[in-house]
């Protein structure tokens, strides 16, 4: 064996692919599998070289352990020698429950937690770790490549050799088999291999951290310390890189007793089984002809290149250049993902099945799943996409996940098919695809997926022409998007024609934004889901959800600023300004009019059929574009104009006429345009009209309001205060101890309450940066509207509960304060402050009233009988025998207390209501801290009024608002009706809306105090000092 001193070699010495090993036993592992052909001599590391299958693989040993001595190995290594792959190849300690000991796991996705985490001593002397982890991906044509190792039948020979040396290995050093079992298969002797998530992290005992780690991806398979150093430089030197590691533990605080036990037996298999795995892919014709591929021009081709006409390497070639169409895809329409380092992966949304009879009777209710898991048990997807979403990309987003994932065990080929483009007799579906239909037979091993985006599923040619061809590729899977609602489409003789299932789009989950806005602005858990939640108010107000590419290329700083001052018209402009660039960027007319000129045409077309109540049928419309072109002298073709607006999801026609698709984008529009016309505004924003458009008056606020339209609100705001004032000597009802729940009412129940408020305020600060915790409050609140309407169907429960004296009442005074709140947040610079001060005063003193009608006429309501009358409804049997057979009561008297009790509950959650939805509105909607000290300067007029002034303003300025809250609070009477439902609203703003430190501590001391009225408390002191300590600090200074 020949030695080599690295300082002779004057030019660089190229290999198929380095590998990075971290331990010396791991690298002992590597000499036993693949044999040394030369070794180097390095100062600091062990670095040897072998030939195998034509292929050079070089390996360098760590000078030690960790991601800073991984990042060092690759820096360093790559100054002396080039490769197209760099692999990090070693043991791992297991998180998934589908992995056992020495099975094998490979990126996928490395998620790099090591030096992005803070940490914060809890209540009970533990340690939470807050994450802002940083995302590498491994290209999904690599992982394909190893992939088909395990899924191409011309490869079986060598996975089953792969299997047998590694139980044979077992055999002899784990005689007695596996220790700790974790997923039960029919042969435990035999290893798995799996791609997916590792997570690069300090590795330690702690079940919370895994916990935690987990959390960030739904697929994490496993923990180890190196892999996010290797991507790091490998990412800074453009290269690609690959994790392959070996489960040696389940990284917990029985791995010390696993190695005593077995002796070190495990780890040394599990090194072994991931070296030969590596070792299976230099014989894969797959992973050989992708190395191939990524060799640079200027190295020599290796005589074995020949290989690379083998069929396998037809499929891996197929998967290369579908992969490069995607990604230039992706970058030509997703804007986000057009700034984004190589590697990004856009969210992949989810879909849920579509049912038109969801019944209180259903026990499951509808579950989202991945597209991916749909397409395992159905060979024909139809997803009913909004006309409100956003990204053009989806199809190429859905073709990029699946590019790297399993059905059945097969490679899947994802095709994108532009429907649109499928016409009889000759267009069909590879001749509208990047795909020829020669390459069908070479790639028959693996499951071809079809994704048709917008078809027309009303042209009976076209469906005929479809059906052909699907009939013509039977083994084939299919995904229709289309913009059509679930109910057209399973009224339509094409989806019950072909057996397909009917799925609808999910909204990018809050966990998933979350997550997102962690990864793209680097922010911390707390931060990021703030952030998320602010994201998701501000789009739900125009019927939409939050999704990435609203954010593309909004720099952190920009996008924090305008969350946390609650500007949300500006970041709607953003949205609206990005949306209109991105269609121009498109535009292939030969005339391109700017952004600029778009948005204009749409200001005057959003004025004339909102304020003026025109409408424009098709020829109406280019009437009125023609007009508009040639009063600016465009030369232009007017539907070619329109067509590009219609066909990014912006303008659709409905019932005949035109109509804008995307609500913000509307309201953004007018707003812009009534801002230049007062005039026009004056007329359009009338109090008194029965369709006031709030949403757009919110963001026209932000633009300057009107002198005229404030004294009207001012105005309005004293005529009813003195419509609701309260009689002579009468008393507000949340202050005289009258709200007495049926709940609060026994004093076990009362007893239960307090110790949930308790735990509630203790698990709230200790679950903070719990996206996942909080996704699944926002999924059972979802759960629970979608099946709300049928269950008051069922049950009459609308007659039963009837609210409208109360909104006879109040309804027109509510909607009086909410225009004064809006006024107020979005205004906020915009108004003089002797106006906002008269505003503040008035509209506190209103929703005090408000709150006091509201909760009386609902408190008037007769809970007690309601409960008989559900007994006697017909309903009641087949409800009762439910709850049964669902265990959760074991006969009939246990179901009927259990019915009851659930009536308990709608009366506190509806007493509590009228408190609940406006102030948390009033804190979120005017939560601009330029307001404060307004708020710190009025008076309030009466003792509640007083009490929302201070919690409004605790929750705009610490400093300002502190000592005002205490001293309000501690005049709260002893009731627990009022006591219970401040607590929950501090509660609620610690979960959702704070995570600065000084806040969070103030709202917890403000429930506890109120909470103590009810005698049950909190200790103080050591939540201060929990908070004081807080600091950032990384996983590696918390474990170490």
């Amino acid at each position: 064996m020949q030695a080599v001193d690295l300082e002779t070699v004057l030019d660089k010495e190229y290999f198929d692919l380095i590998v990075v090993v971290p331990l010396e036993e791991e690298m002992a592992a590597a000499k036993e599998i693949f044999g040394v052909d030369l070794e180097y001599d390095d100062a600091t590391k062990y670095i040897f070289s072998c030939s195998l299958n034509g292929l050079n693989l070089l390996f360098v040993q760590q000078e030690e352990m960790g991601k800073t001595a991984a990042s060092r190995a690759v820096s360093e290594t790559f100054r002396k020698f080039n490769a197209p792959v760099v692999a990090c190849v070693g043991i791992a300690g297991g998180l998934s429950r589908d992995l056992n000991l020495c099975d094998v796991c490979y990126s996928g996705t490395v998620i790099d937690v090591y030096d992005n985490a803070k940490a914060s001593d809890q209540i009970d002397g533990t340690m939470q770790i807050d994450f802002s982890p940083k995302q590498y991906r491994t290209k999904n044509t690599l992982t394909a490549s190893i992939n088909f190792s395990r899924q191409r039948d011309e490869h079986k020979e060598l996975y089953l050799g792969w299997e047998g040396e590694c139980v044979a290995r077992m055999q002899d050093l784990l005689p007695g088999g596996l220790p700790d079992i974790r997923a039960e298969r029919s042969d435990l002797m035999k290893p798995i291999s799996m791609n997916g998530s590792i997570a690069c992290s300090v590795v330690s005992k702690s079940k919370d951290l895994n916990e935690r780690l987990k959390r960030l991806d739904r697929k994490i398979l496993a923990i180890e310390t190196e892999s996010g150093g290797v991507f790091e430089e490998a990412e800074r030197l453009g290269v690609l890189a690959l994790a392959i590691r070996g489960v040696s533990d389940y990284a917990d605080d029985k791995k010390e007793e696993l190695e005593k036990n077995t002796g070190g037996a495990v780890r040394k298999l599990a090194a072994l089984n991931a070296m030969s795995f590596l070792r299976l892919q230099v014989f894969n014709p797959s992973f050989k002809s992708f190395l191939a591929k990524n060799k640079q021009i200027e190295t020599a081709v290796n005589d074995n290149q020949s290989n690379c006409d083998h069929p396998d390497d037809a499929t891996t070639a197929l998967l290369q250049v579908l992969a490069e169409e995607v990604h230039c895809k992706l970058r030509e329409l997703s804007p986000d993902f057009r700034i984004q380092l190589t590697g990004y992966r856009l969210p992949t949304p989810r879909i849920k099945s579509w049912r038109s009879d969801v019944r209180i009777s259903d026990v499951k209710p509808r579950e989202s799943v991945e597209i991916r898991d749909a397409l395992v048990d159905n060979s024909k997807l139809l997803i009913s996409v909004p006309r409100t979403y956003p990204d053009d990309s989806l199809a190429w987003v859905i073709a990029d996940d699946l590019i790297s994932a399993d059905i059945g065990n097969s490679a899947v080929i994802p095709i994108v098919v532009d429907g649109r483009s499928i016409r009889p007799p000759r267009l069909g579906l590879f001749q509208v695809s990047c795909v020829e239909s020669t390459s069908f037979e070479a790639i028959d091993e693996s499951q071809i997926v079809f994704i048709v985006q917008d078809f027309e599923m009303n042209s009976k040619s076209r469906i005929n022409f479809l059906s052909q061809q699907m009939e013509k590729y039977p083994e084939a899977k299919y995904i229709f998007l289309t913009k059509q609602g679930a109910s057209t489409l399973q009224e339509g003789d094409f989806s019950s024609s072909h057996g397909i299932e009917i799925f609808e789009l999910c909204k990018i989950s809050f966990f998933e934004m979350a997550h997102f806005i962690q990864r793209k602005f680097e922010m911390g858990g707390q931060e990021s889901e703030v952030i998320a939640k602010r994201l998701f108010d501000t789009f739900q107000r125009f019927n939409l959800s939050a999704h990435p590419t609203y954010l593309a290329g909004i720099p952190k700083e920009t996008l924090f600023t305008i969350l946390q001052a609650n500007r949300r018209g500006e970041l709607i402009q953003m949205a609206v300004d990005g949306f209109l660039s991105f269609l121009v960027a498109d535009d292939k007319q030969d005339v391109t009019l700017s952004r600029t000129t778009r948005s204009l045409f749409l200001r005057s077309l959003v004025r004339e059929i909102k304020v003026n109540g025109r409408s424009f049928d098709n020829s109406g419309l280019m009437e009125f574009t023609t007009n508009y072109a040639k009063e600016f002298g465009y030369d232009i073709d007017p539907w070619s104009f329109i067509e590009k607006f219609i066909d990014k999801g912006v303008l659709h026609f409905e019932g005949g006429n035109i109509c804008f698709s995307i609500p913000f984008v509307e309201a953004h529009l007018l707003a812009v345009e009534l801002s230049s016309q007062p005039e026009l505004a004056r007329k359009y924003f009338n109090l008194h009209s029965d369709d006031f458009d709030i949403y757009t008056f919110d963001l026209y606020c932000e633009l300057g309001v009107p002198p005229e339209i404030i004294e009207s609100v001012s105005n309005e705001l004293i005529v009813q205060c003195e419509e609701l004032k309260l009689l002579e000597g009468e008393e507000h009802i949340l202050l005289s101890g009258k709200v007495r729940p049926e709940i609060l009412k026994h004093p076990r129940r009362l007893k239960t309450v307090q110790e949930n408020l308790g735990k509630m305020a203790e698990n709230l600060y200790n679950s903070t940066g719990d996206a996942k915790g909080k996704q699944s409050v926002i999924d059972l609140s979802s759960t629970v509207r979608e099946m709300a309407f049928q269950r008051r169907v069922e049950l009459n429960l609308d007659e039963e509960l009837d609210v409208s004296p109360m909104f006879d009442v109040v309804g027109y005074a509510l909607h009086v304060w909410i225009v004064s709140v809006v006024l107020l947040g979005s205004g906020a610079e915009r108004v003089r402050a002797d106006q906002k001060t008269k505003i503040v005063k008035d509209s506190l003193r209103l929703l005090s009233l408000i709150i006091h009608h509201w909760t009386s006429a609902v408190s008037a309501f007769d809970f007690p009988s309601m409960k008989e009358r559900v007994v006697d409804h017909e309903a009641y049997e087949s409800m009762r025998e439910l709850i049964i057979e669902s265990g959760i009561a074991s006969d009939e008297v246990e179901a009927k207390k259990f019915l009851f009790n659930l009536i308990d509950v709608v009366e506190i959650s509806q007493l509590s209501e009228p408190f609940r939805r406006t102030v948390s509105m009033l804190c979120e909607q005017a939560g601009q801290s330029v307001l404060a000290s307004t708020i710190e300067s009025s008076e309030a007029g009466d003792f509640l009024s007083e009490i929302l002034r201070c919690i409004w303003l605790a929750d705009l300025s610490h400093s300002k608002g502190k000592s005002p809250l205490q001293d309000a609070l501690t005049k709260v009477p002893r009731e627990p009706f009022i006591a219970t439902i401040l607590a929950q609203h501090f509660l609620d703003r610690v979960y959702w809306s704070h995570w600065k430190k000084e806040q969070k501590l103030l709202m917890l001391d403000a429930a506890e105090s109120v909470v103590k009225k009810i005698n049950q408390s909190f200790d103080k002191s050591k939540l201060k000092r929990v908070i004081e300590r807080d600091g950032p600090k990384s996983s590696a200074e918390i474990y170490d």
